[in-house]
């Protein structure tokens, strides 16, 4: 009975991890992710990539994933360390990692950003150290789409 209730499970959790993705574009599905361990490991192949190549993330879906972490990030707090097949996983230094690979990307593509977008990002690392670049480069960003509403 215990074999059937854990098979039942496992299925559940194979259903809800393939409702979470995007139907045509197989890509996770943020708002539907809860647990920061889950929204880690849904980023991890797009945090990896930071050249532009199939299936990478460009820097609006990098702006949406920082929102994203951005909102999970009190159970850093809450949870420093969560029990995976590998071993331990400190949420807190992967979080870090994760929001430092989309800052570059969001910045990478800086040019193709809205004020939605440069919001978005700024707003998840308004409370950390090391985003200089980030916002230099959102503050020309900012100033460029002033400037073509002028125009």
């Amino acid at each position: 009975l215990q074999n059937v209730i854990l098979s039942r499970n496992m299925s559940l959790q194979s259903q809800v991890r393939e409702a979470v993705l995007h139907p045509r574009s197989k890509r996770p599905i943020l708002k539907y992710i809860h647990h920061l361990d889950e929204l880690l490991s849904a980023l991890a192949p797009y945090a990896r990539c930071s050249e532009p190549c199939e299936g990478s993330f460009r820097g609006i879906e990098a702006c949406m994933a920082m929102n994203h972490l951005h909102r999970l990030r009190f159970q850093c707090q809450e949870y420093p360390r969560v029990a995976t097949e590998g071993g331990q996983k400190d949420l807190s230094a992967a979080w870090n990692e994760q929001m430092r690979a989309f800052a570059l990307l969001a910045e990478r593509d800086m040019h193709m950003l809205n004020g939605k977008n440069l919001a978005w990002a700024l707003n998840a690392v308004k409370a950390c150290e090391g985003y200089p670049s980030l916002f230099l480069a959102a503050a020309t960003r900012l100033l460029q789409l002033g400037a073509a509403d002028f125009a």
